[in-house]
């Protein structure tokens, strides 16, 4: 009991943290390339809170952690390392996707596993490849591996819905995720892969002067970080 009240107590205090951080950054309080890559820092350091070895719960810390090392590429670095950050994102999404089909796996449920992976796998082919038919001579690794990452983040999201009940908190942050990195696709290619036009609804959504990938992003790292304390009671 007083273990339970101290976690909800640590857990609010984590929170209040997270909101500053993103009141800040919403604000445009100075520095804040430093406060972004700060609050992502302290999502990972909570997760620790759910990290177990003998309950082997360390794939969302894991994840949380490769979190950090992509946002230190596109916040800190100058100039952004895009590609290397990518490639981080994508172990990200790898972590978590193992951890939600081993969650499937002991949930009772009459899933197959070996179905979920197959899919997972043909979907990540086919995204791959969309690029280099899509985008033709304009295609790079950027584009290649972005769809790489972002179809197994889809993936992930549509795997925790066959155990709602579970993963409600981990499917509100992945989808605070996806808005984020739908924002983030669109700012990054709008010049290089096409052209988005300014009387358009989505260019002024991207214009808005309001940090919105962030206003999405501090939700879903702080959800994915408490998410980490379910994993290990449940392991």
């Amino acid at each position: 009991m007083q273990r339970n009240k101290l976690l909800s107590v640590t857990n609010l205090a984590f929170i209040a943290l997270e909101m500053l951080y993103w009141f800040l950054i919403l604000f445009k309080a100075p520095n804040v390339n430093q406060i972004c890559f700060l609050s992502i820092v302290t999502a990972f350091c909570y997760s620790l809170t759910g990290f177990s070895v003998k309950k082997k719960s360390f794939l969302i810390p894991l994840g949380l952690l490769f979190t950090c090392s992509a946002d230190f590429c596109l916040v800190i670095c100058n100039p952004p390392q895009t590609l290397l950050s990518l490639v981080f994102f994508s172990f990200v999404q790898i972590f978590y996707a193992i951890q939600i089909i081993k969650d499937l796996s002991k949930s009772g449920k009459k899933i197959s596993v070996k179905g979920i992976i197959l899919a997972r796998v043909l979907v990540s082919v086919i995204f791959t490849v969309a690029p280099v038919i899509v985008l033709g001579s304009s295609a790079d690794l950027v584009s290649v591996i972005t769809l790489f990452y972002f179809s197994n983040l889809i993936m992930n999201l549509v795997c925790c819905f066959f155990d709602v009940k579970r993963n409600l908190s981990l499917i509100i942050g992945l989808i605070c995720f996806i808005c984020c990195d739908i924002l983030v696709g669109l700012g990054y290619a709008d010049g290089v892969y096409f052209t988005i036009p300014k009387e358009s609804l989505i260019y002024s959504i991207l214009h808005s002067g309001v940090n919105l990938i962030w206003l999405f992003y501090i939700p879903s790292q702080t959800i994915i970080s408490l998410f980490a304390q379910k994993v290990k009671k449940s392991v």
